[in-house]
């Protein structure tokens, strides 16, 4: 077992596999229950035209409602706990760093107390889970819970963002949506595959091997662009086009094999709630006139903001 200690001091792991496969299997009486929750909690939701930071409270909201149930606390305790994580999202340090110390000391509480009473959620069955008859350790339960709430919050929000802006830009594919709930799922693939939130991922190759005439060593440091597979025209037909009629529509945004995101279904469905709920109450949402700015990654792709006309 590899594993890597971070500067908190707290063990983590490179074995989020397990917790992977627990998450695509496990129902808590299923993702439906979830998507019932997110739009509950999405209900009292109101937006102001012109307010485009309000695309992180609208995130926020519905991630912790849906993420909540699953780790067995209710929706105001886990953003209490989680609060705080947000000057590591913002890259400050040294606050970052203790603010993640205080949630994973908060997670091991909670693991230790599903450990005693196990319900039926997301917690309970990775407590339970085992990979070639390994039980997962405690360090590496806190950091696939801790993966989970956290690493996807702003590949999350800036899925809605690209998508939001590339739907928002077609108009009559908007209210086709909007008059059939039951193409969001195929809405939310495309907006995967057309404009994805994380745009590359580093590899280290195996083995010696030739592609397109060049060759790579093995131990090579690669950086492999999903933007670029994703729009691979001996894969997808006109790739530049946004289709959510795409046949067999496989985009790579969530990786595969053993490095298939852990969040997957997950950020899948959180954006199906927020796409759903934004379009059912606000048919008349269009952009208002703007020059997007975007943040200054080249690894993570998102808007700093989108401005509307409601």
């Amino acid at each position: 077992m590899q594993r890597v200690r971070g500067r908190s001091g707290l063990g983590a792991t490179r074995r989020l596999g397990c917790g992977s496969r627990v998450v695509d299997d496990h129902p808590p009486a299923a993702f439906g229950e979830l998507e019932d929750v997110g739009r509950h909690h999405l209900r009292g939701l109101g937006l102001a035209a012109g307010h485009g930071d309000q695309l992180d409270h609208v995130v926020d909201r519905e991630r912790l409602a849906v993420e909540a149930p699953l780790l067995g606390r209710a929706h105001a305790q886990l953003r209490a706990a989680g609060e705080d994580l947000r000057p590591a999202l913002a890259h400050r340090l040294e606050a970052g760093e203790a603010a993640a110390a205080e949630f994973m000391a908060y997670v091991r509480d909670l693991i230790e107390h599903r450990r005693a009473t196990r319900t039926d959620d997301l917690l309970s069955a990775l407590i339970a889970s085992e990979e070639h008859g390994d039980r997962l350790s405690i360090d590496e339960l806190i950091a696939n819970v801790v993966f989970l709430f956290s690493a996807g919050h702003q590949t999350t929000r800036d899925l809605v963002g690209n998508g939001l802006l590339a739907l928002l830009r077609h108009p009559d594919l908007k209210r086709r949506v909007a008059g059939d709930p039951s193409r969001l799922p195929a809405l939310v693939e495309e907006c995967l595959r057309y404009d994805p939130s994380v745009t590359a991922t580093p590899r280290r190759a195996q083995e010696n091997t030739t592609i397109a005439g060049t060759l790579i060593a093995a131990g090579d440091r690669l950086i492999l662009s999903i933007s670029g597979a994703n729009r691979d025209p001996a894969r997808f037909p006109d790739p530049d086009r946004f289709d959510i009629d795409r046949p067999s529509n496989e985009p790579l945004a969530f990786g595969g094999g053993i490095h298939y995101c852990l969040g997957a279904a997950l950020a899948r469905t959180e954006a199906q709630i927020v796409f759903g709920t934004l379009l059912r109450r606000y048919p008349n949402l269009k952009l208002a006139d703007q020059t997007v700015q975007w943040r200054e990654t080249w690894i993570f792709r998102g808007p700093l903001s989108l401005q509307v006309s409601l």
